[in-house]
């Protein structure tokens, strides 16, 4: 993950990182004007290191289908207008079969990897279900002027895909209209309390990944990203929350094993060990539930006995299975 300005200032020119171009231009907005962007998940960093240690091996990959690479981390500078330059490192230059092609090498999680395979159509890319890939792609295809190679790596099967991509997904009028929506609407006589970001429609495509602006993104558009399909973050919180379980569940197992050793020991007494722990085992008489079925079959309207003003409260239920 590089540590380079999303955004910045140099003379009477806007520089983008070419992984900037597909975020959300409200959040590039609002970095315009120095809001404070969230943090990352910690799963987002150690992605990014585990796809920066994955790079080499695609490369290999490549290698052993016949690619032969002229370069490796090419940098590129793409102009779109007086005032706007696009920045960004590719993964090299390679050829096949007498032709060039500018690589482009991504690690993805099983899950991902799956995704990128599903949006294939006719062995092209749609990128239907990574369009934030697709507007950094695009710049280095302008940039270089050659058809690109996509490699992409599942680090668990270790499988990796290769697709020609013979023209960019978006045009350099595409892009230089995006980057016109941002540094257009951005106004350097408003103070911080000022700004509102809100002026931009909100690319839902984009937010449906990790934003770093959430503060500007109102209700509805966040409701309707969680409908758009898979999020890394959902991702990440439900395997820590079977993690979770997981060790809850064996913790529980444990806690019932050590309760009934304690019990067959000490028995229905109070005693004291020779390090002060105290050790209390009370018996007590099972109570009996009442039986609300029953209840209501006699006739017994049990509505009657509830406080005035009580109102079930809502509970929510979560479930996740592997």
């Amino acid at each position: 993950m590089s540590n380079a300005p999303t955004i910045e200032r140099i003379g009477d020119r806007w520089k983008f990182r070419a992984s900037s171009l597909g975020k959300c231009p409200r959040a590039l907005l609002a970095t315009l004007y120095g809001f404070t962007p969230d943090p990352p998940p910690a799963f987002l960093a150690k992605a990014a290191k585990r796809g920066q240690a994955m790079e080499p091996h695609i490369i290999e990959d490549l290698k052993e289908q016949g690619w032969i690479f002229e370069t490796q981390q090419e940098l590129i500078n793409l102009e779109i207008d007086d005032d706007l330059l696009v920045r960004g490192h590719t993964d090299g230059r390679a050829s096949l079969q007498g032709r060039t092609f500018v690589v482009e090498a991504k690690s993805m999680s099983d899950n991902q990897y799956k995704l990128w395979l599903d949006s294939l159509e006719d062995g092209k890319a749609t990128f239907s279900n990574h369009m934030t890939y697709s507007w950094q792609l695009s710049a280095y295809m302008h940039a270089t002027g050659l058809p690109a190679v996509y490699a992409v790596k599942n680090p668990t099967s270790w499988s990796t895909e290769v697709t020609i991509i013979e023209e960019p997904p978006h045009s350099l009028e595409d892009i230089r209209l995006r980057l016109r929506s941002i540094v257009d609407n951005y106004d350097p006589s408003l103070t911080l309390m000022q700004a509102d970001p809100r002026v931009l429609a909100c690319d839902l495509l984009a937010n449906k990944f990790f934003c770093n602006q959430s503060q500007f993104h109102d209700k509805t558009d966040r409701e309707r990203g969680r409908e758009l399909d898979d999020r890394p973050i959902v991702e990440a919180l439900a395997g820590a929350y079977l993690d979770i379980m997981a060790r809850e569940k064996q913790i529980k197992q444990s806690k019932e094993d050590l309760r009934q050793k304690i019990i067959d020991q000490v028995g229905p007494s109070t005693i004291e060990t020779s390090t002060g722990k105290k050790i209390d085992v009370t018996k007590k008489e099972p109570s009996r539930r009442l039986n609300k079925k029953k209840a209501e079959a006699d006739g017994v309207n049990l509505d009657k006995y509830r406080e005035a003003g009580e109102e079930p409260k809502a509970s929510y239920v979560v479930k996740v299975k592997e």
